[in-house]
């Protein structure tokens, strides 16, 4: 129990320290003084600072693609619209980016410290199951249009998103711009579903 404590007071105060002054400015010095512990039990938990980012992302990113596995289970409801639901759906994922400042501040620095093929592995690892999964109950559905293979679908689907994120993070308007990617997702996305995709404003109504 105190070591997951420990673990969990490091994340916080990486968290705190990244997600204000920055990746490189940021020293194990640093993120230890805050909770007064050695850097010795930094070590205990975590390689480098670089494996404590890739924790504090996997962590975000497992929050967000949860909203997928509740939109799957939402389809189990009768008389659920499965691309209403997968819209609305795309909409909460969206929003962590434009209401989230930590999580935003996160997906912003992501590549640069991660590289682009770990962030992609770590993408693949935890976004990506969900999404395979929403397309094949949607294909089950009988609401997918002929000729779209889920898998490629959920990986496409999967790329949108991590863009998505990476554009709202770095804009300087992020309620705009969230506005305008989740309506050209939900357009994209009407042209592999049957039947209407709600753009944002009915998105975010549910």
């Amino acid at each position: 129990m105190y070591a997951e404590q420990t673990r969990s007071d490091l994340l916080d105060s990486a968290r705190r320290h990244f997600t204000t002054t920055g990746y490189n400015s940021v020293t194990v010095d640093d993120i230890v003084s805050s909770i007064e512990v050695s850097k010795g039990t930094f070590y205990y938990h975590f390689s480098d600072k670089q494996a404590m980012f890739s924790a504090l992302l996997t962590e975000c990113l497992t929050e967000t693609a949860d909203t997928v596995t509740t939109a799957i289970r939402l389809l189990d409801k009768p008389g659920a619209n499965g691309p209403q639901v997968a819209a609305t759906s795309a909409w909460v994922y969206l929003s962590r980016s434009r209401d989230d400042r930590t999580y935003r501040e996160l997906m912003r620095q992501a590549p640069m410290v991660l590289g682009e093929e770990t962030y992609r592995h770590i993408d693949e690892t935890i976004v990506l199951p969900p999404l395979v999964t929403l397309m094949e109950t949607l294909a089950a559905r009988h609401e997918l249009k002929a000729g779209v293979h889920t898998h490629m679908a959920a990986r496409m689907l999967m790329t949108m998103f991590v863009t998505a994120n990476s554009i709202i993070a770095e804009s300087d308007d992020p309620g705009t711009t969230m506005t305008e990617v989740a309506d050209t997702i939900a357009t994209m996305f009407s042209g592999i579903v049957l039947g209407d995709v709600p753009l944002s404003r009915a998105a975010a109504n549910g």
